[in-house]
């Protein structure tokens, strides 16, 4: 149970029931609207849902709420005997007020999701030697209501906290800012073709448990590998890995973990002992789980309503407009989300977690803006003691020194090193100093590619994957070749093109343009020629020309 604010211009919030089917979805049971949500209206809405449905002692309902303040003395004054939960999100989020950090709210869900009381024990302790205040705030609720260690099994569910509320809430906002009975009415319409569809649906399905629930138990017969179940009777096994041990009845449909009575769904280690006795985990689980008593649940439809001008008059006195109060500003429409709450859980924002450096592994920064590499030195450092070692290695000057000349050729030629010839991938080998003494060979040279020293010598910018650049020994320009159409008419004539007559015939490119144009009309059919398409003296058409 749960209640929500309306966003229309009377205000008042809606209360509503929520129930879980058996294929662990949201059915909607009663939903009412109230002017604020306090004990008198929870009063009534209570008495109503009773009315209507039934005794909840009798049917063996569990009610889990969010504390209201109103609720919980309307719940104490119609059903004092009903199991009453409360929903453990809203508990941290009075708990973290006061006390906060990840290890406690680490340590509350641990008790609060644990199965077994020795369990929930230990947590305790430990809290209490963590934070002693955290422990007496949790200490004086009654664990009945928040750990699932201490919940009763005659519900068969095991939830902790108020989700199908805060579902059923989230689907009507698109209503919520409509009048009364607009609002009703767009939640009738939803809730009628809900119904519809879920009967549809459950209709072509072909198995045996519902969906969600055999989708369980299909992960339990994967996790159940690692147990080993040994028999002490006909129907009493025990089962053990590891790191635990339980007592497993399958007459009673039990076992010492308790997940088994919670939920009404055989545990893992329950499957595990289903499969030593030869027989199959969908026969053990709850009747309440089947295809048939979902039928059942979806059997009876809302039946459609025609326009409110159509309305029959009950008799009763007009309902009267309620007060219209209007707070400044534009309404909200959505619900205020806590500091610590992201604002899509399905997409982690990197607002939400600091930057991890994958270098360091330091927190604060990014690879790119390191301090401190790996090896304790900034970028800067690591790149000159790597150029200082390459040059100790390969015994070359310094990148802020040119390297020595070559010596003069009057150097005797048992000194002399071989002639550069420079490799295709590799710079010419450098003549060593005049001091060097003769015998000694000149070392092997890093090449260009791998020596950062060398890149901003002297020599560098002549040379070219091993060539000289704009060196004396380079060809003289390129001059361009004459082709058929620069030559003039008179040469392309099978005599002109004789050895006799190709020297006279032969001109300049660079006159072309200047005989073309002094030709006029009649050098356009040959220009045409040039592009590739077909010459017509008439035009100046490209490619195919004027037709």
């Amino acid at each position: 149970m749960d209640g929500c604010h309306l966003k229309g211009r009377f205000g008042g919030q809606l209360l509503s029931a929520n129930a879980k089917d058996g294929n662990d979805n949201i059915f909607p049971v009663a939903m009412a609207v109230v002017e604020q949500e306090n004990k008198d209206s929870w009063t009534w809405f209570l008495e109503q849902f009773a009315d209507d449905i039934g005794r909840p002692e009798e049917l063996n309902l569990v009610f889990i709420s969010d504390r209201q303040k109103g609720l919980l003395p309307a719940m104490e004054t119609l059903f004092p005997t009903v199991e009453h939960r409360y929903c453990v999100k809203h508990i941290y989020n009075n708990f973290k007020v006061n006390h906060k950090g990840m290890e406690l709210k680490s340590v509350l869900w641990r008790c609060a999701g644990t199965t077994s009381v020795r369990e929930f024990e230990r947590g305790m302790e430990h809290l209490k030697s963590l934070d002693e205040e955290a422990w007496k705030y949790l200490a004086d609720i009654e664990p009945a209501q928040w750990t699932r260690s201490h919940f009763s099994p005659r519900a068969l569910t095991d939830c902790l906290a108020n989700n199908l509320s805060e579902s059923f809430n989230s689907m009507i906002l698109k209503a919520r800012d409509k009048p009364i009975l607009s609002m009703l009415e767009w939640i009738r319409v939803r809730l009628m073709s809900r119904l519809y569809v879920k009967k549809i649906g459950i209709e072509k399905y072909g198995g045996r448990l519902c969906p969600s629930i055999q989708g369980k138990l299909e992960k339990l017969k994967l996790e159940c590998k690692s147990f080993c179940a040994m028999p002490s009777g006909r129907f009493m096994y025990e089962v053990a890995n590891e790191r635990e041990r339980h007592v497993v009845d399958l007459v009673g449909r039990t076992c010492s973990c308790r997940t088994w009575d919670l939920t009404g769904i055989p545990c893992k280690h329950g499957v595990a002992a289903i499969f030593v006795n030869r027989e199959m985990p969908e026969d053990y689980t709850h009747p309440c789980y089947y295809k048939d008593a979902y039928v059942e649940t979806y059997k009876t439809p809302i039946p459609p309503m025609p326009g409110q001008s159509e309305w029959v008059s009950s008799g009763q006195p007009k309902p009267v407009a309620p007060v219209i109060y209007k707070p400044p500003g534009r309404p909200p429409m959505k619900r205020k989300r806590d500091a610590d709450e992201p604002r899509n859980p399905y997409k982690v924002s990197r607002a939400n977690k600091p930057v991890r450096c994958e270098r360091c592994q330091q927190e604060g920064h990014n690879a790119r803006g390191c301090k401190a590499n790996v090896t304790g030195e900034t970028p800067w450092e690591r790149r000159k003691r790597l150029q200082k070692e390459q040059f100790a290695a390969g015994s070359q000057p310094p990148a802020t020194q040119p390297p020595a000349r070559q010596p003069p050729a009057t150097q005797p030629p048992a000194t002399q090193p071989p002639a550069r010839q420079p490799p295709a991938t590799q710079p010419p080998a450098r003549q060593p100093p005049a001091t060097q003494p003769p015998a000694t060979q000149p070392p092997a040279q890093t090449p260009w590619s791998q020596n950062p020293s060398q890149w901003y010598s002297s020599d560098f910018r002549y040379t070219v994957r091993g060539a000289p650049w704009f060196a004396s020994s380079q060809p003289a320009p390129h001059t361009p070749a004459e082709t058929w159409d620069s030559r003039p008419p008179a040469t392309r004539s099978p005599a002109a093109r004789s050895p006799a007559t190709r020297s006279t015939a032969t001109r300049s490119p660079a006159t072309r343009g200047a005989a073309l144009r002094g030709r006029g009309n009649a050098a356009r059919t040959q220009k045409c020629r040039t592009r590739g398409g077909k010459a017509n003296s008439g035009g100046r058409g490209r490619g195919r020309g004027n037709k």
